[in-house]
């Protein structure tokens, strides 16, 4: 049985519909999951049956957390965000790692495990920690910006101790949560990847992997140990 794996959605509250990128499916199915859109709700007893049917979760890009969440008022540099969004990835990620159930965050992944578990984010990286490193490229995406070097675990998984990434956000980690270890940095010191050091297995990296993956053998590594660690 492959694994199935839960695919959490964005949402246009203009439109009011979800919105799914065809790269966050497929990159599950060529590691060889089973990807399932999950509905947007906060229900518990809706999530917590999610979280018993399926086998692992990606949590996916889209709009910014709410700095509300980590303490903040919002700048006028912070994007639009989705509190249903939000709220409902808040007690996924609660109940995801109560019930040992692996996650893997890209993106806005990572800023959310990082602040729902006590970190903070720079709400806009240009104007908050202005660089030479460009972190909002332009199409094409399956092209790298900058590099990054790995640690730990995520050198060992992806077989190499630097890597060439795409960069396309305005939002980045600035106090990282006292739960997560870093995994990577980029070559101006913005952490680029970080995972539990203990416990359930959640992992987030920065760039966004669904675009490099099928060009990229060490992409491709990483989301092959998230499937085998969701069998």
């Amino acid at each position: 049985m492959k694994p199935k794996i839960g695919v959490l959605p964005s949402y246009d509250e203009k439109e009011q519909m979800y919105v799914m990128h065809p790269e966050n499916m497929e990159c599950i199915e060529a590691a060889g999951g089973v990807p399932l859109m999950l509905p947007l709700t906060t229900d518990k007893r809706e999530l917590f049956e999610l979280v018993r049917m399926l086998d692992g979760f990606l949590f996916t890009g889209g709009q910014d957390v709410d700095p509300f969440i980590y303490g903040e008022f919002a700048l006028p540099q912070c994007g639009r965000a989705s509190q249903r969004r939000d709220e409902m990835e808040k007690r996924l990620l609660e109940i995801c790692i109560d019930s040992d159930k692996p996650c893997l965050g890209i993106s806005r992944g990572l800023h959310i495990f990082n602040v729902m578990l006590g970190g903070t984010l720079y709400q806009d990286l240009s104007s908050q920690r202005p660089s030479i490193v460009s972190h909002m490229q332009s199409p094409p995406f399956n092209m790298g910006a900058h590099k990054v070097r790995l640690e730990g675990i995520l050198a060992d998984v992806m077989g190499c101790g630097e890597i060439s990434v795409n960069s396309v956000h305005h939002q980045g980690i600035k106090e990282l949560s006292p739960l997560l270890a870093p995994l990577a940095y980029s070559e101006d010191g913005l952490i680029e990847a970080a995972a539990a050091k203990s416990g359930t297995f959640c992992l987030g990296v920065q760039w966004s992997l669904e675009h490099l993956y099928k060009n990229d053998e060490a992409n491709m590594a990483l989301l092959r140990y998230f499937i085998s660690m969701c069998r």
